[in-house]
């Protein structure tokens, strides 16, 4: 499933919990929509990289460890478990949700969930800036980059007037003038998800301007190559052509001629190149030092140590052993 239908499954999840369709306590129901919020970012972010990268992103370990993080604290706060116990007023925290069972019931959610936002923004701020230059995938990157950035800012603004408001740092007088403009942001926030330019592309008209561009054939190499070096795929020992596929976007059969045509292998020879360079290194580094030759090929994405010594004598012309001594 793309990432930008997840995101929008999440956020609409959020009203209709909110309504009490499915969850009946109504502070169990602000807790897990901060939670819905949370995953939606980080949907978000994995749609952005994806589409700049021009393929499917793996969900990263400490990203994936900050949502967990969230979890962790959501379950806490409704067993009315406290670590921070920061405490409040409950006319600060009407002004940033809703009514609250006490004035430290949602410290602990809130502050970690507005750490979160503003670490997630900052992240997307990097991969946006670092990559934009190099996509292949986008056309207008100005454009593109203007739509991320602007929605990153706001939801820091919205993170940080929230978190200080809530924290005493401003005058709890402004309570209403604080609660208008985390509606105007939220507000804001919608209006540039709708504005999403994967949803536009499929609006007739509209989609003539779109900010993607289709990729040439030339280019499915360029694709297919990052996918399996940033990604590290080549160290999935059953890696298959299919996933390549799924990840990608392209073809089966376009994977197979696009790896013909740039290296002359075909896509299993292709992989076993790329852990042998990688192996290549490890011996370089001193892997071998502390490490038999079969762990090093387990190492490197292999799950045959007779398919290993086999790629890499086809590279080397020597085992991982006379390579080593030769060059150690």
């Amino acid at each position: 499933m793309d990432y930008i239908i997840v995101n929008i499954i999440l956020l609409i999840l959020i009203p209709v919990i909110s309504l009490n369709l499915i969850i009946f306590d109504i502070y169990k129901a602000v807790i897990a929509n901060l939670l819905l919020h949370t995953a939606s970012q980080i949907a978000f972010i994995l749609h952005v990289e994806s589409a700049i990268k021009g393929y499917k992103i793996k969900i990263k370990k400490k990203i994936l460890y900050l949502f967990l993080l969230n979890v962790v604290v959501l379950i806490l706060t409704i067993l009315n478990v406290r670590i921070i116990g920061y405490e409040t007023t409950i006319n600060r925290i009407a002004a940033i949700i809703i009514e609250a069972k006490d004035a430290s019931y949602y410290s602990d959610v809130l502050i970690v969930k507005w750490i979160s936002s503003i670490l997630l923004m900052l992240h997307l701020i990097r991969i946006c800036i670092k990559n934009i230059k190099e996509s292949i995938t986008i056309k207008r990157k100005r454009l593109y980059k203007f739509w991320v950035l602007t929605y990153c800012i706001i939801n820091i603004e919205t993170a940080l007037i929230g978190s200080m408001y809530y924290l005493g740092v401003f005058d709890e007088a402004f309570s209403n003038n604080i609660n208008m403009i985390i509606r105007i942001n939220i507000g804001l926030n919608l209006v540039f998800l709708l504005i999403n330019p994967a949803i536009l592309n499929y609006i007739p008209g509209i989609s003539e301007l779109s900010i993607f561009k289709r990729v040439s054939k030339k280019n499915y190499f360029l694709i297919i190559k990052k996918a399996i070096e940033k990604q590290k795929l080549y160290l999935q020992p059953k890696l298959t052509i299919k996933e390549i596929e799924t990840i990608t976007g392209v073809s089966v059969k376009n994977i197979r001629a696009a790896i013909l045509l740039n290296t002359k292998n075909n896509f299993n020879d292709y992989i076993n190149e790329i852990r042998i360079n990688y192996g290549t290194k490890l011996i370089a580094d001193g892997f071998l030092n502390k490490h038999t030759t079969i762990a090093l090929g387990h190492k490197c994405g292999f799950s045959s140590h007779q398919t290993f010594f086999r790629a890499f004598k086809k590279k080397h012309s020597s085992t991982p052993k006379q390579y080593y001594l030769e060059n150690s």
